[in-house]
């Protein structure tokens, strides 16, 4: 917080805190069968044996669904006409490979349309159609957007204030840490 920097009187301030996931405004997403990668990756929650429905195929969303086909059976629902258009094409093949092996599921050109009990409602893109996917636990790993009110108190209360990372736009650590580079080393 401003206030417990203040006192250490930075010359700059490099804001890395990443952003705020993005929670769909969709029925049931509130249902207490939904989590979000946080809790899966940081060990808050584990399952076994469970129908999971990985919400987003961007890298952390195949990442998530990895972690979690060796004991249960996971489907990754994605929007565009393709997963993983963010990770790097050997590393992509390699996951999607290991995916394939453990029974993943993947929908692609299907957004989330709800969460029902046991279920998600996933609308067809394009169509409209919806269908019905069996889900006991829903993971949403539809990435971060900027926290801008955090940038704004940090840049009101200090001079040289840098953002990097998701806390600029959602990416990979590789651009976060390129971007630190070009925008830090002036500082």
């Amino acid at each position: 917080t401003v206030e417990t920097l203040r006192p250490l009187d930075p010359y700059g301030v490099v804001v890395a805190c990443g952003g705020e996931q993005i929670v769909p405004n969709v029925p049931g997403a509130d249902r207490s069968n939904v989590y979000y990668i946080e809790d899966v990756l940081m060990g808050r929650v584990s399952f076994e044996g469970k129908n999971i429905a990985v919400i987003g195929g961007g890298h952390v969303g195949l990442e998530v669904a990895h972690f979690l086909c060796d004991k249960n059976k996971v489907t990754v629902v994605e929007m565009q006409k393709e997963v993983g258009t963010s990770i790097y094409r050997t590393a992509k093949y390699k996951l999607l490979s290991l995916l394939q092996e453990n029974g993943v599921e993947i929908l692609t050109q299907h957004a989330l349309a709800g969460v029902g009990e046991g279920t998600v409602a996933l609308k067809q893109i394009p169509g409209g159609e919806t269908v019905s996917v069996d889900a006991d636990i829903v993971v949403m790993a539809l990435g971060n957007r900027p926290d801008k009110a955090y940038e704004d108190k940090l840049a009101a209360a200090f001079d040289k204030v840098i953002v990097v990372g998701d806390a600029t736009k959602a990416g990979t650590m590789a651009d976060a840490t390129k971007a630190a580079y070009e925008k830090c080393f002036y500082i």
